[in-house]
C-alpha cells in the first residue's frame, strides 16, 4: 500500500514538474551580431507539369537545385533588425535531360534587411530565384519559412500572421504552432515549430511588372517544420513542402502564330535548409 501511494505521489510530482516546463514562455527572436557569418546548405526539389499542353512540352521528372548560402551581418540597427549580405554559391541543378557534370552557376549576392521576427525586405529575391523566393519555405534564406511571433509563446500556443510579399503582389497567411520548447540538437537546444501557409499572388507584380506584358496569378499552400535556437537566435533547420497552381496569359506573338496565350502550371516543391556553420 505504501509503495503504491509513493508511486502515485512521485507520478504526481513528475506531472507537475512537466507541466511547469511546458507552461514556460519562450521568446523566439533572431539575434544579430555585426560581422558574424552563418552558412546553410539548401536543397530544393521541384516537379512541374502543364495541364492541357502537349506531352512533348511537359517538363519531365523532378529538378533538384542545391546551393550554399552565407549570411553576413553588415550592421545591427537600433531596433534590433540587421542589414545582411546574402551570398548564394555552389548552385547546381540536376534532373532528367540535364548533363550529369553540369557545372556550378555563378554566385549571386544581395543585401536585405531582416527584423528580429524574421521578416525580410529588399534584395530582389524574386528576381534572383525566378519568383520562387516569394513562397515561404522556398526562400533560400529560410527566413520567410520561419517568421517568429512578436511576443513570448508557450508549447501548444498558435500565432497567425499575414506576410506582405514584395512589389505589392499579395500576402501569405501563416499559422504557426510551437510544438516543443527545448529539444536537444547538437550542442544546443531548439524549439520546434510547425507552420502552414497559403495565399494568392499576382505574378505580373511579383516579376516586376510582367515580362512581355504577361499577367496571371498563383495560388500556393504548404507547410514547414522548423528548428530554431532561442539561445543563439538562429534558425538551425527547416523542411518544407509547397504546391502552387499558376495561371498565366500572354499577348499573341506575331512571330509564333497559333501559339497558346493561356497556360496553367502546377508545381510541387520540397525545400530543406540546414545550418552548417
Amino acid at each position: 500500500m505504501r509503495r503504491t501511494a509513493l508511486s502515485v505521489l512521485l507520478a504526481a510530482f513528475a506531472l507537475c514538474a512537466l507541466s511547469g516546463v511546458q507552461a514556460k514562455d519562450v521568446k523566439l527572436e533572431y539575434k544579430f551580431r555585426k560581422g558574424e557569418v552563418d552558412k546553410y546548405k539548401v536543397t530544393m526539389g521541384m516537379k512541374m507539369s502543364m495541364p492541357g499542353m502537349p506531352k512533348g512540352a511537359q517538363m519531365p521528372g523532378t529538378m533538384i537545385v542545391s546551393m550554399t548560402m552565407a549570411q553576413k551581418v553588415l550592421d545591427v540597427l537600433p531596433d534590433g533588425s540587421a542589414k545582411i549580405q546574402v551570398t548564394m554559391s555552389n548552385m547546381k541543378m540536376s534532373g532528367p535531360g540535364m548533363p550529369q557534370n553540369m557545372g556550378s552557376m555563378p554566385a549571386r549576392t544581395m543585401t536585405v534587411t531582416m527584423t528580429k521576427d524574421g521578416r525580410t525586405a529588399g534584395g530582389g529575391m524574386g528576381g534572383m530565384m525566378g519568383g520562387m523566393g516569394a513562397m515561404p519555405g522556398s526562400d533560400p534564406m529560410g527566413s520567410m519559412a520561419c517568421v517568429l511571433p512578436t511576443r513570448a509563446v508557450r508549447v501548444g500556443e498558435t500565432w497567425k500572421q499575414a506576410i506582405p510579399m514584395p512589389n505589392n503582389c499579395g500576402k501569405i497567411n501563416c499559422v504557426s504552432t510551437l510544438l516543443s520548447a527545448a529539444l536537444p540538437m547538437g550542442k544546443t537546444t531548439a524549439s520546434k515549430i510547425k507552420q502552414s501557409f497559403s495565399g494568392r499572388l499576382d505574378l505580373g507584380k511579383m516579376m516586376g511588372g510582367g515580362a512581355g506584358g504577361g499577367s496571371g496569378d498563383m495560388d500556393l499552400k504548404g507547410s514547414s517544420i522548423m528548428f530554431f535556437s532561442p539561445s543563439q537566435g538562429k534558425l538551425l533547420k527547416t523542411s518544407s513542402k509547397a504546391s502552387a497552381r499558376m495561371r498565366m496569359s500572354t499577348p499573341p506573338n506575331p512571330q509564333s502564330p497559333g501559339a497558346p496565350t493561356k497556360m496553367n502550371m502546377l508545381m510541387d516543391m520540397t525545400i530543406d535548409v540546414t545550418k552548417v556553420k
